[in-house]
């Protein structure tokens, strides 16, 4: 999976903070490893415990629509990331408008 440079990692350009976004779903132990030509980064690697949860699950797309992992349908609003529903009520996440 690809990452992205994020710069210091605080929003600043300047920096050597790459990041990668990663939502395991299977519970379990996870290991990592990078595969990059940076003598820096030829040896990253690491593990990470995934453990149960009650929470419904990720966002997955099917087309243009959007169900959690467990098939219950979820309806986005926003244009932007951190923009807020009119009416939180009758909207079960504020993300992304499919207008965009």
């Amino acid at each position: 999976m690809d990452g992205f440079f994020d710069g210091d990692g605080l929003g600043g350009q300047e920096g050597n903070v790459w990041k990668i976004r990663f939502t395991p779903d299977q519970p379990g132990l996870w290991t990592w490893e990078a595969d990059s030509n940076d003598p820096f980064m030829a040896e990253a690697g690491g593990q990470f415990l995934c453990l149960e949860s009650e929470e419904p699950g990720p966002v997955t797309a099917q087309g243009r629509y959007f169900y959690l992992a467990n098939g219950t349908p979820i309806y986005l609003m926003g244009n932007f990331l951190d923009q807020a529903a009119p009416d939180k009520e009758e909207y079960s996440h504020t993300i992304l408008s499919e207008r965009i």
